[in-house]
């Protein structure tokens, strides 16, 4: 990535009547908005700071990126100007590292930033700790919120109070940073993440099975389909076992999972273990998930926490009807038999007969995929997600 931040004259989002902002900084030059993250390897949150980069670089706001660990598999996916930063694999053992944070400082006074982002928990913490530092407006986005210690819940609190705006994925996140974490309603604004859809759009059907042999999965036959990290928040374990009843009496049904993570082993010694070799697919994590979607036929999501799903919003674009879980964000984006089914997180008997029932029922199923693209264009289009950043970006700006 190139090292050098590009400066314009023009075309700034800022009011132009304003000569400085609160830290000093000219309006009519591009913002800096600094994002920091963990890392860019393969996820939802990661992806959701790709788009939001190429979006801001758009309507002339110089992203600059931040990653306290490593630099991830989906580095090369950032706009190419973009100036980063890398800090240190050890940092993920560590609350704060003090030679990290001052690895951040410089980098926030050597390139002029306006204001600092965060997008993750551990980039909660270096976000507060850089604000008060140097002035700089913190934002803070949560994609996700755990069940934590109540000695964890009071230390995020006040990590969160050191933010001057909130911004909550989804309405059940904005409810639990109300009443568990003791965020005042004022300081969230709910933003849902959003895609771009003319990036993410269905696929002719007569292009699926050409697409499905370049994966390397049956040409045809019924395929379900999941994508996201392998990890236990995600219960792909309920999937795969829902998927084993529906296998034992169907004929042409798969289950492909696109990701990796560390249950990636127990669930292939599971689908060993259920004889589904030849129709369950683990395939791994992949860069370019787009090709993957055009193969399915349905999208799964088991999740027993969610935040709001870009994989989700990325099915829906490409036209699939999904089963998910009433957790998190899945009830924001999937309304009951409009443009999926939604079922009791946890409940093997439910998944398989939301499973069975796309199966069978191929034209609610080409319904409900056609109202999911409908709704992901009308409701979580990146456009308007963009807009609401740009809004509390010129707040805290400009903020008397």
């Amino acid at each position: 990535m190139s090292s050098i931040v590009e400066q314009r004259d023009s075309d700034s989002p800022l009011p132009s009547d304003r000569h400085t902002s609160i830290c000093g900084v000219a309006s009519r030059r591009m913002p800096n908005v600094l994002m920091i993250v963990a890392s860019l390897e393969v996820g939802g949150l990661e992806r959701y700071v790709i788009n939001l980069a190429h979006a801001l670089r758009c309507n002339s706001v110089q992203p600059l990126v931040f990653c306290l660990s490593h630099q991830g598999a989906l580095f090369h996916e950032l706009p190419s100007d973009t100036t980063i930063a890398i800090g240190n694999p050890k940092t993920a053992t560590k609350i704060l590292d003090w030679r990290i944070l001052q690895q951040l400082l410089r980098f926030i006074r050597d390139q002029d930033i306006d204001v600092i982002h965060a997008h993750s928990r551990k980039a909660y913490i270096y976000g507060a700790a850089a604000s008060l530092m140097t002035d700089r407006p913190l934002i803070i986005s949560v994609h996700s919120l755990r069940h934590v210690t109540l000695r964890r819940k009071l230390f995020e609190s006040l990590i969160l109070r050191c933010a001057h705006h909130i911004i909550s994925v989804s309405s059940e996140i904005t409810g639990k940073l109300t009443y568990q974490r003791f965020v005042s309603p004022r300081k969230i604004s709910t933003v849902q993440n959003g895609i771009d859809t003319e990036l993410s759009r269905p696929v002719e059907p007569s292009k699926k099975p050409v697409i499905r042999q370049m994966l390397g999965l049956p040409t045809t036959g019924f395929i379900l389909g999941a994508v996201g990290r392998v990890v236990p928040v995600k219960n792909y374990s309920l999937m795969i076992r829902a998927f084993s009843r529906l296998a034992a009496v169907t004929d042409e049904t798969y289950l492909v999972i696109v990701g990796d993570g560390e249950q990636s082993v127990n669930l292939k010694s599971l689908v060993r273990q259920l004889g589904l070799s030849e129709r369950i697919f683990l395939v791994g994590e992949k860069t370019n998930t787009l090709e993957w979607y055009h193969a399915f036929d349905c999208f799964v999501l088991s999740s027993i926490s969610e935040g709001t799903s870009m994989a989700l919003l990325e099915a829906g674009a490409c036209g699939l009807p999904s089963v998910v879980t009433e957790v998190g964000g899945n009830v924001d984006i999937v309304e009951h038999q409009v443009n999926g089914l939604i079922i009791d997180s946890g409940n093997l008997d439910a998944m398989y007969q939301a499973l069975h029932r796309i199966y069978t029922d191929r034209f609610l199923a080409d319904q409900m995929g056609r109202a999911a693209r409908f709704n992901i264009q009308k409701y979580f289009s990146l456009s308007s997600s963009i807009k609401t950043h740009l809004r509390i970006y010129r707040d805290c700006l400009y903020k008397p």
